[in-house]
């Protein structure tokens, strides 16, 4: 799903860069920390996307109790989140709070129409059109993940039955060029179109990219990665659909077996966030160390090491915020012949624990995999998955089910035909959120603390819609 993604990293790390995430890669997926800290936030973006899909639907009912919903889910987010948030996505609180006089806009402009005679028909809450997939979670308090298969990274999906997304895509080669083409349909038909192609000439790989809404509205992206000796500097420019822009420029420098890099985003606003990592291999352990500092000058720092001794892998992390709170995480992957165990716990600040625990074994022709997490609060989610390569064909098929009776089915496929590899997915879920969270398509949101993310319906110009685009 991700293979344009890969292929772009790939063009700009030349060296050992990428190292640390095949170290772990080579434990399989997701820690229990990311899983669990990007619950509440889901379940606050479901609830702004129910009011949205209530509120063009003209359900007045139905946006008023979403409202109270979202701003109830924010109420109760830990203190040190909402700080993130808004750092990362500023009048995130201000919009929430606006959300109660739209809706009561809605609520007025409906009893107008209705007092015409022209009878509201209020719809069902389906989810949005698109998908949603894995990104670095906010350092925080580890919320639960009691409700991981039943909450959605958009919106929810009404009780009137399942909900299937689907995306088609192609990835193609010819000489120095590379193209993507893909088609996201949501669960109620909207289609987003993804078109990008990366060029190399000589030591510089360009980017261009368009993506468009199932509201005909269209961002764009512009961008180069050139390397000269030992450094890769990487300008990009993000427009959205109404014309605002956001610059980021970077570079990244090896010396030895150490590289730094320095990052900086410039929002259409003229505000600006820095980015400064490092990453060194020194025998068996790889140490990265981040510093994020945001317009206020605030920072937060995430500090990992990744160390293998015999069969064993094991990755310790911190993640330390601007009030100085820090959340921790431990895991483990170790191989023993064709079976890889995976063992992991996350601490929040508040010393709440999550667990995962899970198998990867390969047989054959087909790798299975087995996971099951446990939340704070001991509610449990069990994924599983096959992928099955049959000549030039991979094909995956997996279930997901969460402690509240949240359930998902999924398939994939990817073939390879010469120079272009096609694949096809959808995802079936008792709501859309279900099938998007074990999809795991191409994300609609900038990252785990972008609570609007395509539903921005704000005059002001923050920047999501260019974020939303930018990670795409």
């Amino acid at each position: 799903m991700k293979t344009a993604t890969i292929l772009a990293a790939s063009m700009v790390c030349a060296w050992s860069l990428c190292a640390a995430p095949a170290v772990r890669a080579d434990g399989g997926q997701l820690a229990a920390r990311i899983e669990a800290m990007r619950d509440q936030i889901k379940q606050l973006r479901a609830a702004v996307g129910d009011y949205y899909q209530a509120k063009e639907n003209g359900d007045t009912a139905g946006a008023s109790a979403a409202v109270q919903k979202a701003q109830q889910l924010w109420s109760q987010l830990p203190p040190r989140l909402k700080q993130r948030i808004e750092e990362k996505h500023p009048g995130t609180s201000r919009r929430l709070s606006n959300l109660q006089n739209e809706a009561a806009a809605t609520g007025a402009s409906t009893g107008a129409s209705t007092a015409a005679g022209t009878p509201t028909t209020p719809g069902s809450t389906a989810g949005r059109t698109s998908t949603d997939g894995p990104a670095a979670a906010p350092a925080t308090a580890a919320p639960s993940a009691g409700t991981a298969a039943n909450s959605t990274s958009g919106s929810s999906a009404s009780s009137s039955g399942a909900k299937t997304i689907s995306d088609n895509s192609t990835l193609t080669t010819n000489g120095n060029t590379t193209t993507l083409d893909k088609t996201a349909t949501g669960p109620n038909g909207g289609q987003t179109q993804t078109n990008k192609s990366w060029t190399k000439n000589g030591s510089t790989v360009t980017e261009q990219g368009t993506v468009t809404g199932p509201d005909g509205k269209t961002a764009a992206s512009d961008g180069t990665w050139t390397k000269d000796g030992n450094t890769v500097t990487e300008n990009k420019t993000v427009t959205g659909p109404n014309g605002g822009s956001t610059a980021i420029n970077g570079d990244w420098t090896k010396n030895g077996n150490t590289v730094t890099g320095d990052k900086t985003v410039t929002g259409p606003n003229g505000k600006t966030a820095t980015v400064d990592s490092s990453a060194t291999h020194d025998g068996n352990t790889i140490t990265q160390d981040k510093t994020v500092t945001g317009p206020n000058g605030k920072t937060a720092t995430n500090d990992k090491t990744w160390t293998k001794d015999g069969n064993t892998v094991t990755e310790n992390a911190t993640a330390t915020g601007p009030d100085g709170k820090t959340a921790t995480g431990e895991k483990t992957w170790t191989k023993d012949g064709s079976t890889v165990t995976e063992n992991g716990t996350a601490t929040g600040p508040d010393g709440k624990t999550a667990t995962s625990n899970g198998t990867f074994t390969k047989d054959g022709n087909t790798a299975t995999e087995n996971k099951t997490i446990t939340g704070p609060d001991g509610g449990l989610t069990q994924s599983n998955k096959t992928y099955t390569k049959d000549g030039s064909t991979v094909t995956e098929n997996g279930s997901l089910s969460g402690p509240n009776g949240g359930t998902a089915t999924n398939t994939n496929t990817w073939t390879k035909n010469g120079d272009t590899l096609t694949h096809t997915g959808s995802a079936t879920g008792s709501t859309a959120g279900n099938a998007k969270q074990l999809q795991r398509g191409g994300r609609i949101f900038a990252d785990d603390s972008d609570i609007f993310g395509r539903f921005q319906r704000d005059t002001g110009n923050d920047g999501g819609a260019e974020r939303a685009a930018r990670r795409r």
